[in-house]
């Protein structure tokens, strides 16, 4: 993950290697966000706070790969 120094644009990457059968979606938590700013992911209509992504994170679903933070 990498954070602008404003830090109001946010590059995250998720990598899975191998498939896994029957596996439930999982949950990636983000560091370095300000907590009081409202980030936009691109391709998922809410938008989300720092605080919220950094402590709740972000459920990966099919419909949030290749999306971008900003």
């Amino acid at each position: 993950m990498v954070v602008s120094k404003g830090q109001k644009e946010a590059l995250v990457g998720y990598y899975q290697v191998l498939a896994k059968p029957n596996h439930g979606y999982s949950r990636i938590l983000l560091k370095g966000l300000n907590g009081d700013f409202e980030y936009e992911i691109k391709g998922v209509e809410n938008t989300f706070f720092g605080d919220e992504l950094m402590n709740v994170g972000i459920q990966l679903t099919n419909n949030i790969f290749n999306a971008r933070l900003g």
